[in-house]
């Protein structure tokens, strides 16, 4: 089963892009101080250097508070809902694939294999990714699912 944390891998996304952001202007701020001392070609060389970083700079800014937008005002509060009804009803749903997978042990339909397919790699999994609530999210949003087509 493959480990997906949204939430961390968004907030991951953000910090580096932030990091990116502010190296890129200290890199500007060296550059401009490096043309402001310069003379003849050397410093026209550094004041296209300088432009170049200067769009760059603009477009990872702009790349930054976009990602940054839409993390606060489309994905984060939908998101937090998610997991806080996982956190309710995981156990629920995860009784209810159990007991559907000892009730159809011979059962051999494609969702009867994904239910048991989707709780032997969660039990598969380290005890700290069990644990993780964004993990837990997305078995428990895969069984959710696929008990409503057997029911």
């Amino acid at each position: 089963m493959l480990v997906y944390k949204p939430k961390e891998d968004f907030q991951r996304t953000i910090n580096f892009q932030g990091n990116y952001v502010e190296l890129l202007k200290k890199l500007h701020e060296a550059l401009s101080e490096k043309c402001n001392k310069s003379k003849g070609y050397e410093k026209a060389k550094n004041d296209v250097m300088l432009y170049e970083l200067a769009v760059k700079l603009d477009a990872q800014i702009a790349l930054f508070t976009e990602k940054l937008s839409h993390y606060q005002d489309i994905f984060i509060k939908p998101y937090d809902l998610e997991l806080e009804e996982c956190a309710d009803q995981f156990e629920e749903v995860w009784s209810e694939a159990l007991d559907y997978i000892d009730k159809n042990l011979e059962s051999n339909t494609e969702v009867s294999k994904k239910i048991k397919s989707t709780t032997e790699e969660y039990i598969a999994l380290e005890e700290i990714d069990k644990n993780h609530i964004e993990v837990k999210n997305v078995v428990y949003k895969d069984l959710k699912n696929l008990l409503k087509l057997v029911k």
